[in-house]
């Protein structure tokens, strides 16, 4: 067996990523409520990350999650559909998160 070295924060990056994938995939086929889910699943691993990483960060993380319920919003409701703005946006997150990797 070969021991992993997996970071706490490699996975919440993985997994936020992931899921900025997945919401980009179904804004393009159309799927907007399965947009904003995924959306709503990452902004989750930045809460997640934002209590695992206490005081350094958390105004930043808690900002980016707020803004990434309110694209979730958008999405779902049709206000969004260019997928420039959901990068625009995922990009800032995806930079939140490794400014604050201890």
């Amino acid at each position: 067996m070969i021991p992993l070295e997996i970071g706490v924060t490699s996975v919440f990056e993985s997994g936020s990523k992931y899921h900025f994938d997945k919401a980009i995939a179904k804004l393009l086929e159309n799927d907007l409520a399965g947009s904003a889910a995924e959306i709503r699943k990452a902004g989750s691993f930045l809460k997640l990350w934002a209590a695992h990483t206490g005081n350094a960060g958390k105004t930043d993380l808690t900002d980016v999650e707020t803004e990434l319920n309110n694209l979730a919003s958008n999405v779902e409701t049709g206000v969004v559909k260019d997928k420039k703005e959901l990068d625009k946006v995922f990009q800032k997150a995806i930079h939140v998160v490794s400014k604050t990797k201890k």
